[in-house]
């Protein structure tokens, strides 16, 4: 019998599941805080101050009828918590929550709209050292779980940031190639002005040398770079490169990469760069606990 007082998308854990679920949490705040990882557990709760989240459920506070969120992102709560605490010197948080989205959180078959996070973030100027050290961490995650069937997709945000500015494109402009992108509408690109990004619609490897959109040549110079240093650090990894891949937080810059299970053909952790205030950079990254579970 269907429990009728569960809406749709969300569940109950019991029995093995419910075991399982709490080992892997366990496991990751346990791993993140022994590598100097402060552990900060953020409301669920917070007054809707921008109004500009579709993807929040929005409530009421009886207390005085402001409209609140129910997160559905916790990266914002660390830098929220962050900016207002009394003291900067602290600069590397892990932490776990539910994260409730009022639409399913992708497009697969598999209708959530609850998901566990864990992760971490680290504060602190732009280096290759640090994102590597996020990185690095993710990927211990993954062997101590025993989960060997994955790809790293890495993407640079900027990257497209630079297409955008060069194009000279207006927001609505910007919005439609993104979706293009998002969608990996091949056709949609080769039937637009966007035509010279059509070799990279499909993820794969990336050769500077075969890149040629005229203006951008510094821009995918220093992606190279990046790739050629992440691919030497971790040369045992599968690296799939979409160098303008974007997802919807609109918010990463230098990197995003992000863990897709050979399994489960999606997305089981993501993380990457962002500016967290004017001239202060972070990176970070979060594991979603149900799709680890299911790795295992």
């Amino acid at each position: 019998m269907n429990n009728v007082l569960l809406p749709p998308g969300f569940y109950d854990l019991t029995g093995a599941s419910a075991k399982k679920h709490f080992f892997i949490l366990k496991y990751c705040i346990e791993y993140f805080a022994n590598r100097d990882y402060n552990l900060i557990i953020p409301s669920l709760f917070e007054y809707d101050v921008s109004n500009e989240d579709q993807n929040s459920i929005k409530v009421v506070d009886p207390v005085n009828n402001q409209v609140m969120n129910i997160r559905n992102d916790i990266t914002s709560q660390i830098s929220r918590i962050w900016k207002q605490g009394d003291s900067k010197e602290i600069s590397k948080f892990c932490y776990y929550g539910d994260v409730i989205y009022r639409n399913k959180s992708d497009n697969s078959s598999n209708f959530s709209r609850k998901l566990t996070q864990a992760g971490i973030e680290y504060i602190a100027d732009s280096s290759l050292e640090r994102d590597l050290e996020i990185l690095k961490i993710v990927l211990e995650i993954m062997e101590g779980l025993k989960i060997s069937e994955f790809s790293v997709l890495l993407s640079f945000p900027n990257l497209f940031g630079s297409y955008c500015t060069l194009l000279n494109l207006n927001d609505e402009e910007c919005e439609e190639l993104r979706g293009f992108l998002l969608n990996k509408n091949i056709t949609a690109i080769k039937d637009s002005k966007y035509s010279d990004l059509v070799d990279f619609i499909i993820p794969g490897s990336f050769d500077s040398d075969d890149v040629k959109i005229k203006g951008l040549e510094k821009e995918i110079s220093a992606v190279q770079e990046l790739i050629d240093s992440y691919k030497t650090a971790f040369s045992n990894i599968d690296i799939i490169i979409d160098p303008f891949y974007v997802r919807n937080y609109s918010y990463h810059t230098d990197f995003v990469f992000s863990i897709v299970s050979h399994k489960l053909k999606r997305t089981i952790a993501r993380g990457g760069s962002y500016n967290i205030i004017e001239n202060q950079s972070a990176v970070g990254s979060s594991f979603y606990i149900e799709e680890l579970s299911r790795c295992i």
